[in-house]
């Protein structure tokens, strides 16, 4: 058998020749379907899933993220009107590994919206577990929503629940707060964000709530019953700053003019009595007369005077041969009174309150160039 190409050719021609319209229809779509379909397989398995990065965001924290993984070089997608960014899931771990070296996202995204989402195979401890990220993640929300807060974190312990009473736990909480350049929280501000935290939280008592600033001052010092006896609280330490700086102006407005501005530089220290003491005095005095009881009492005795023994003591009279009544007796009396007067006394109650504030202690420092 010739096996050249001619023959090939001539052999492939009476093929081609002998098949019908229809066949050779078929004959050429089935092989460009065939490629078409393992091309289109070799391309969906060799294209990356994406899933879930972080959801629920915020426009500015979807723009700084995104931002950031056009810098790291990361493909991204976005879904849900750009509240959700996917990433290739070969890279998730990575990619918010790098986001948390950038401090990205600045902000928890769970919320309450998340409890919808039934998962398969949760148990009760997990459903609890995302409840309380969700209430904190909304109690920083609203916590941020206050004057002078740019930023909150907040972290809840819930303990288990005990058959027992005497050994239940009491829930506690802490909270970071940023303030603003230039502000600070008064003790109203702080009162407010641990009552937010005790009427949110089942079983938390403000008393259970620490509030502390990003310097590392605690700010609810003030609402524990075991607080440190003479330490100052944020509003006293912004009252005695204010105290000082006013004098402080007072007395380098005065050196600046008789030594010329920038020669010379105070320094006032104030001791404030922050104590309200309040002062009682009674003074007694006679009063008026209420009552008065006057007693008299008199009183007479007759008493027969004494004889020989074995004779009648008795006097007789001549005609009847019967006793005289009286004779030979003798008569006492007595009197006594009394008077019981009931005064009212008048007292005079005295109360005097010193109210907070008072400068105990001032001390003013001065330097002045000796030139």
């Amino acid at each position: 058998m010739d096996f050249s190409i001619k023959n090939i050719l001539n052999s492939i021609l009476e093929f081609w020749k002998k098949l019908t319209t229809a066949q050779k229809v078929v004959l050429l779509v089935a092989p460009l379907i065939v490629a078409i379909a393992l091309f289109s397989l070799i391309f969906w398995a060799s294209r990356p899933e994406y899933v879930a990065l972080f959801n629920r965001l915020n426009v500015t924290e979807a723009g700084q993220i995104t931002a950031k993984l056009q810098e790291l070089n990361y493909p991204y997608k976005l879904a849900e009107g750009g509240t959700t960014i996917l990433v290739p899931q070969k890279d998730v771990a990575e990619v918010r590994l790098q986001l948390a070296n950038a401090g990205l996202p600045k902000e928890s995204t769970f919320s309450f919206e998340n409890l919808d989402q039934i998962r398969l195979g949760e148990t009760d401890a997990d459903r609890k577990l995302r409840f309380v990220l969700g209430l904190q993640n909304e109690l920083e929300k609203t916590i941020k929503t206050l004057d002078g807060v740019d930023y909150a974190r907040v972290h809840i312990v819930m303990p288990e629940e005990s058959l027992f009473l005497e050994e239940q736990k009491q829930a506690t909480a802490a909270v970071t707060v940023k303030t603003t350049y230039g502000t600070a929280l008064n003790e109203d501000q702080v009162r407010a964000i641990a009552n937010l935290l005790a009427y949110s939280v089942e079983g938390l008592t403000t008393e259970n709530v620490s509030i502390v600033d990003t310097n590392g001052n605690v700010l609810s010092d003030f609402l524990s019953a075991n607080n440190t006896p003479h330490k100052l609280t944020a509003n006293q330490i912004q009252v005695q700053q204010a105290v000082e700086t006013n004098i402080q102006k007072s007395v380098q407005s005065m050196l600046d003019k008789v030594f010329g501005s920038g020669s010379t530089v105070v320094r006032a220290n104030a001791k404030i009595n922050f104590d309200q003491r309040t002062i009682t005095s009674q003074i007694s005095e006679n009063g008026a007369l209420v009552s008065r009881q006057e007693t008299a009492e008199s009183s007479t005795n007759e008493v027969a005077p004494g004889g020989v023994v074995g004779v009648d003591p008795n006097t007789y009279d001549g005609i009847t041969g019967y006793p005289v009544a009286g004779a030979g007796a003798t008569n006492s009396s007595s009197e006594r009174s009394s008077i019981t007067e009931n005064y009212q006394p008048s007292v005079v109650q005295e109360e005097t309150v010193v109210s907070p504030g008072q400068i105990e202690r001032l001390t003013i420092s001065v330097m002045a160039d000796a030139d």
